[in-house]
């Protein structure tokens, strides 16, 4: 009896190790967006924890900072962010804003992946505006 498909055997290998690289690639950009997406969401909750807190009557900038590292202390940004904090004090009027801004350079796993590689870093920001209370 003579196969039908005897010249195509390992035609299911080839095609899956042409595909692979491709599949690779489109899962890890998928982890490294949602990643990114998270990472953002955190600093917009941090900012916004940040400028309820600095809305309080006779909040220092010292207590928007703590508020702000408390949230960030179990997440993926826990020390590397930095801060920018205006309208907070016992100065400030009724209805002046606070504004909290939160910004985190983001280095992403292909960084780690691959060796000697330095190329990818995110910059990211997010900044909540309040009016005090």
């Amino acid at each position: 009896m003579i196969h039908k498909w005897r010249g195509e055997r390992g035609q299911a290998i080839i095609e899956f190790a042409l595909l692979l690289p491709l599949l690779v690639v489109l899962v890890v950009t998928t982890l490294e967006l949602a990643r990114v997406f998270i990472v953002r969401q955190h600093l917009v909750s941090a900012a916004e924890m940040g400028a309820r807190t600095g809305t309080i009557r006779n909040n220092t900038v010292a207590e928007v900072e703590h508020a702000i590292k408390t949230y960030l202390a179990n997440t993926q940004v826990s020390t590397n962010f930095t801060t920018t904090i205006s309208g907070v004090g016992p100065d400030e009027n009724f209805n002046s804003t606070v504004v909290v801004t939160v910004k985190h350079t983001l280095t992403l796993f292909t960084n780690v992946a691959i060796p000697g590689f330095d190329g990818f870093t995110v910059p990211l920001e997010a900044s909540i505006t309040m009016r005090h209370q």
